[in-house]
Formats: C-alpha cells, structure tokens, sequence
C-alpha cells in the first residue's frame, strides 16, 4: 500500500498520501482521526503548489476535508481552518 508521511520543512506540516484505499469521505476522514490528525484543509498557494507537487504522477482523486456537513454553515474545513482561500482547485 502506497502510504506516506512526508514534511513541507517551510511549514512544519505534515502530510500523508494515501493512494489504494478506497474509502468514503467520512471513512477517509475517520482514518485520519484514528491517527491523529485530519482530512486536508488548502488555505494558502503555498499549500496548493506543495500539495499539487506531491500528488502530480497520480492519475487519482484525493479526498480534502471541505465539507458542508453542517448545511447553514455552508462551506467548511474539517479541521476547522477558516475557508478564505478559495483556488484550492482549477475552474
């Protein structure tokens, strides 16, 4: 199984990419908890850059924790970031 812990030494933050599950949204996110951390949140272009070269030889879609699981909240981070930046993706 391809799984990975890898830092972005700019930021200290650490990433996992994880390739052959095949996992809902909240199962996705449930296996992020389970080891202490959570489902993805892109809020700065220096994320989207790093995050676009860690996953840019998969021809695979990646579950991010955006959500809008709470409706009248409307859109949402799961790991409670605040959604400001929003050219998390292209179009």
């Amino acid at each position: 199984m391809e799984r990975f812990w890898t830092e972005d030494v700019s930021t200290g933050i650490h990433y996992q990419i994880n390739s052959e599950s095949a996992l809902t949204w909240h199962q996705a996110r449930k296996s992020c908890q389970k080891q202490n951390a959570e489902l993805l949140s892109i809020t700065a272009i220096h994320e989207q850059a790093y995050i676009g070269e860690l996953t840019k030889n998969f021809s695979l879609a990646f579950w991010i924790g955006l959500s809008t699981l709470n409706f009248n909240s409307g859109w949402q981070w799961a790991g409670g970031s605040p959604f400001r930046y929003l050219k998390w993706a292209p179009g």
